[in-house]
């Protein structure tokens, strides 16, 4: 849990802050030290593209990696799956015994993109160095000397985290809503009588548009095709007309069909994510860790050198036996399996020992009867006393609730934990006694309520739980839901 709100902290304080676009690609991604990568999953990221178009969209189109992804509500996030392809970065660990307490660890981050990539990465504990924020130059790469004090011959270098954003481009088709006329008029010709309709297109944004139309008259029950016109230019704050007219004896109706569209390049961000029990955390990916093994010298004779102050040999942590092995290797064995090493061969016969074996064991436990009135009322007193103290001292020790409005608040009276109201949320009513209020950072409220279309008051609750965990009571049921895909415990307040 701890590691999972650094990291997701870490992601949105060096990244989101300076990020302005609203499509990403993020990547479930592996990292190894021999410079191989596994992607268990890409997923293109579309988020409310009617904020960032011009005019009131209808409907987008977003082309990416040659295929077309249709929007059908532009006001609204989408997601959608894309193929598995290799991210042009790589990662490549090595190290070597420098001296008989000293390792030398040379970690290399390979960009093999057109373009320059930050990255930061954050190394396991014990080197002389913690984490470093870089960039690298397209078709470049950085290497870190780190450096650790072990006598032993292997050394496990744990698993790291790198962090990076990969800019691109997608190209976005969008259908803007623009407002048209119909204008029609008559005038005798011949002794018939003419209807003429003018149709008139209004480019009221201001970027380049481009329209087809359809045109067609219905009269006397009949349908009567006017023509279709493709590729109309509108240049920005400009109109377009066309006129088009019938013979008839009878009023006709006029009708126009017509789709405007504009063709924009957008920004991407790729990024990866780590998964973390059932939590995606965004901006992070980890690099799997090594084991390094050294080979002393031979001296003449054959021998090996040794080190003059020998330490234990490393060993990853999966290889390493838990507590409970060590606690039950130490166990003596069922009586049934030491009989033959404690029971030395006795006078009694085969039968005698297999009965003696059926005897169930007893045990015997001393009961102490307090006899006492003094010693029973000190008793009772002292179990009492200890009653009252772990009811007041209980709260210290639960997870708080977390409430964002009175709502909330009223639902977290029953309980005896704390309740933490985030600084500005103002609460109507009697305040319990048992009510804290706390800061979270204002960047990450702004940039949780903007990025995950929340109130602001629900972020600075989030993100509260995020800082300082506990458990989250809301009312609104989008908060809800985004708090559960963070895995927060989180409770829906009616």
């Amino acid at each position: 849990m701890t590691t999972r709100i650094i990291l997701l902290i870490v992601f949105l304080s060096l990244f989101l802050n300076d990020i302005t676009a609203q499509i990403y690609q993020y990547d479930h991604i592996i990292f190894y030290p021999n410079g191989s990568q596994y992607i268990h999953l890409s997923k293109l990221y579309v988020g409310n593209l009617g904020e960032m178009l011009k005019g009131e969209v209808l409907e987008a189109y977003v082309i990416y990696k040659n295929q077309s992804f249709f929007i059908y509500q532009v006001y609204r996030n989408i997601t959608f799956d894309i193929p598995v392809e290799r991210v042009n970065l790589s990662v490549k660990i090595s190290a070597t015994k420098i001296d008989w307490d000293s390792w030398k660890v040379t970690y290399t981050v390979i960009n093999n993109y057109d373009r320059e990539v930050p990255v930061n990465i954050s190394f396991p504990p014990g080197y002389n160095l913690k984490n470093i924020s870089t960039v690298i130059p397209g078709h470049s790469h950085i290497s870190i000397d780190l450096y650790k004090r072990s006598s032993s011959n292997t050394l496990y270098f744990e698993d790291s985290y790198i962090s990076y954003q990969i800019p691109s481009k997608v190209e976005i088709i969008y259908s803007p809503s623009i407002p048209f006329s119909i204008e029609k008029s008559n005038k005798v010709v011949n002794n018939t009588i003419l209807w003429i309709g003018n149709y008139t297109l209004y480019n009221n944004i201001d970027v380049p548009l481009n329209a087809n139309i359809y045109l067609w008259v219905e009269v006397d029950n009949r349908s009567i095709n006017l023509g279709n016109i493709s590729n109309i230019f509108l240049p920005p704050n400009s109109t377009y007309s066309v006129v088009r007219s019938i013979y008839s004896e009878e009023v006709p109706v006029f009708y126009l069909d017509m789709y405007v569209w504009n063709r924009t390049e957008g920004d991407i961000l790729v990024l990866p994510v780590l998964k973390l029990n059932n939590t995606y955390v965004i901006g992070v990916a980890k690099v799997k860790g090594e084991v390094f093994h050294y080979t002393p010298p031979s001296l003449p004779g054959g021998r090996i050198r040794k080190p003059e102050k020998p330490d234990k040999e490393e060993k990853p942590p999966e290889y390493r036996k838990k507590p409970e092995e060590d606690r039950e290797e130490k166990k003596e064995k069922p009586p049934e399996e030491n009989k033959e090493e404690k029971e030395k061969p006795t006078g009694k016969t085969r039968e005698e020992r297999e009965g003696e074996s059926n005897i169930e064991r007893e045990r015997t436990y001393l009961i102490k009867k307090i006899d006492n009135p003094r010693d029973a009322a000190i008793l009772s007193l002292s179990i009492f006393i200890l009653n009252i103290v772990a009811l007041i001292l209980l709260p210290l020790y639960l997870p708080p609730n977390i409430v964002d409005d009175t709502g909330a608040l009223i639902h977290a009276y029953r309980s005896v934990r704390k309740i933490y109201v985030p600084e500005g949320i103002e609460l109507k009513g009697p305040l319990p006694l048992n009510i804290y209020v706390v800061r979270p950072r204002d960047s990450l409220v702004s940039l949780v309520s903007r990025t995950f279309n929340i109130p602001v008051n629900s972020a600075k609750a989030l993100v509260t739980a995020i800082e300082h965990g506990g458990i989250l009571k809301t009312g609104d049921r989008r908060t809800y839901e985004i708090a559960l895909k963070l895995g927060i415990d989180v409770e829906f307040v009616e």
